[in-house]
């Protein structure tokens, strides 16, 4: 049985959409003081590291969390969904390009 047919998902998905601008606020807010956080705590990888490889581990973290922080004010402002999963899409690249930098 798929989560998306039971009532209770149902319930939770109508919840959301009635408080659509607040949930967006509200995960944009903890992103963005998340992005500040890791803006200030750096890797300890990243002292050894140059070129592209410090860029990721120094930035790659902080700009994911402002991307998502960027997704959650696009789906407060009710901004087209391709916008919206452009910023997400755009968070997932670079929490990858972090997790590989961090990994080599």
């Amino acid at each position: 049985m798929s989560t998306e047919s039971t009532p209770r998902a149902s319930r939770i998905r109508r919840a959301l959409a009635r408080h659509r601008r607040a949930v967006g606020i509200t995960g944009a807010a903890l992103a963005l003081a998340l992005a500040a956080l890791w803006v200030v705590v750096v890797p300890g990888e990243a002292a050894e590291a140059q070129g592209v490889q410090y860029f990721a581990l120094r930035w790659a973290h902080p700009l994911c969390w402002l991307l998502l922080a960027v997704a959650g004010v696009l789906h407060a402002s009710r901004a087209p969904d391709r916008l919206r999963d452009a910023a997400l899409w755009a968070a997932l690249a670079a929490y990858g390009a972090f997790l590989l930098a961090l990994a080599l």
